[in-house]
């Protein structure tokens, strides 16, 4: 889908999702604003859904379309008779019925018994039985973005049929029985081969369960004018058309002007973490990478850090952080400011926890929380952050249930947690998983990749690592997040195999 995409110059709005609400205010703000009537948009979005199928599916000419009432079973409908001059023969079932149509369907139902009296050879035809595996292409035109019940009954005995038939399924808009908002399957959902998305990407093929039933997700643009496609708080695709404006500046004079992280992190059994953090902060080119470490563990550091040095806290016989480290950490730190990287591998005891809660009282500079910290943080409470601090925390789904009792992000969720936050302004939430979304109280990023290849051990302290030297060397949160996760998807996608893949291969 991409290499398509990319052959074109893509409207600004391309790389936006939208709920099925703003969707449809474009639809409806183009009708009767702008004035261009919905049977062109129709047509518009049937040719561009005809021709996408004339491409990809040029040998899968005996189509099944499933109808519903709306305008996405009119899409099904007006693509089945543009293929018809292409050779293909379509079966049309009604599975609400065919009366009380919507206004643009009931127009393409009569164009096709038009067909049906002038070219009855080749017209598509409205059957009242259907037997999915009989057919070598599917239509889904059953429900579109305001569905809001669960399907049930017979109309989930029909999906579930489509599901088992082994045959590619074209959806439109969305598959039926996905939450155009949420990503939520509504009892049952289409499982689609592909998905055709008219005039604006739709949220829910990006969140939740979407990614898993809409397949291929490809847009289909429409002539909605920008002004009705703007939003409040944007939400973007993370792909590599973002890019970010990249302000003059000085060349650094030395190190320390060139991006300094400090990595506060590891506990006995878990130094791992703090290494593969530093080292992935120093890959990102900043000047220089710190590891604070309580001092008896500073050993197990020597031999696998080279370029990075050692900031250490307490005695000889400290192995964890305590709540006097925090005072002793910040005083060197503000000799030298930088970006504080909190959490790997720091450990869970109660010894920790308050080391965790001085520390984010105290400091008020840029601040990543990841992995222990943030577990921390779910018990001291978000209160417990500097009202000055710029933050950026990145939970995975169980510390993002813990820690805001939220098991299925979407970004107003996300931006509703973050008004919560101390300061929300300068508050990022990076929610991990699949996908990942980046938010702040302003906008936010969804990932486009499958980020299920990154769901070993060791893969959250790179991602936190390079996020924290980027932020270090650029104070550009987003740009920071999006960058680590776009060059660690492109580095992964050179392994040939999965099992093969693993965070050294993407420093």
């Amino acid at each position: 889908m991409s290499n398509s995409d990319s052959e074109f110059i893509m409207r600004p709005s391309s790389s936006h999702l939208y709920t099925g609400e703003a969707s449809r205010f474009a639809d409806e703000q183009t009708i009767r604003a702008f004035g261009i009537d919905g049977f062109s948009l129709m047509e518009v979005a049937a040719t561009r859904g005809a021709d996408f199928i004339l491409e990809h599916f040029p040998n899968q000419k005996k189509i099944l379309a499933i109808a519903g009432k709306g305008n996405n079973a009119g899409d099904a409908l007006a693509i089945c008779r543009i293929l018809a001059s292409h050779g293909y023969t379509s079966d049309i079932y009604f599975a609400l019925g065919s009366d009380r149509l919507s206004e643009d369907c009931e127009k393409n139902r009569a164009l096709i018994s038009k067909l049906q009296s002038i070219s009855p050879e080749v017209a598509p035809t409205i059957v009242s039985e259907v037997i999915p595996s009989s057919y070598q292409l599917i239509l889904d035109g059953l429900f579109g973005t305001g569905l809001h019940d669960d399907i049930e009954n017979e109309l989930a005995k029909l999906i579930e049929r489509i599901n088992s038939s082994g045959v590619p399924v074209v959806s439109m808009d969305i598959p039926s029985g996905l939450h155009s908002g949420s990503g939520q399957i509504m009892g049952v959902s289409v499982n689609a081969t592909v998905t055709l998305m008219f005039g604006t990407r739709k949220l829910g093929c990006y969140i939740g369960s979407g990614p898993e039933v809409s397949g291929k997700r490809f847009l289909c643009e429409l002539p909605f004018p920008e002004a009705y496609l703007e939003q409040d708080y944007p939400v973007k695709l993370l792909d590599d058309s973002i890019t970010f404006e990249i302000p003059d500046k000085p060349k650094p004079r030395h190190k320390y002007e060139a991006g300094v992280v400090y990595v506060i992190g590891g506990s006995p059994g878990l130094t791992g973490a703090a290494i593969l953090a530093a080292r992935a902060a120093w890959s990102t080119g900043c000047g220089a990478v710190t590891v604070c470490c309580p001092r008896g563990i500073s050993q197990a550091y020597d031999a696998h850090l080279v370029e990075q040095t050692r900031l250490l806290c307490g005695s000889s016989n400290d192995l964890e952080f305590k709540a006097e480290h925090a005072s002793e950490l910040l005083s060197a730190i503000q000799l030298r400011k930088g970006v504080i990287l909190l959490g790997p591998g720091i450990g869970r005891s109660n010894d920790t926890i308050s080391f965790v809660r001085e520390l984010l009282k105290s400091y008020s500079g840029t601040l990543v929380l990841d992995a222990d910290a943030l577990h921390a943080l779910s018990i001291i409470g978000t209160d417990m952050i500097h009202p000055e601090t710029n933050v950026i925390l990145t939970p995975h789904a169980g510390e993002l249930k813990k820690l805001h009792n939220l098991e299925q992000p979407t970004p107003d969720t996300l931006k509703k947690i973050i008004e919560t936050y101390p300061n929300p302004e300068q508050t990022r939430i990076l929610a991990k998983g699949y996908p990942c979304l980046s938010a702040g109280n302003k906008k936010c990023y969804i990932t486009e990749y499958d980020t299920r290849i990154f769901g070993r051990t060791g893969f959250g302290d790179v991602l936190a690592g390079k996020i924290s030297g980027y932020l270090s060397m650029r104070n550009d949160p987003d740009y920071a997040i999006c960058t680590a996760l776009l060059k660690g998807w492109e580095k992964a996608s050179t392994i040939k195999s999965e099992s093969e893949l693993s965070p050294l291969n993407v420093l």
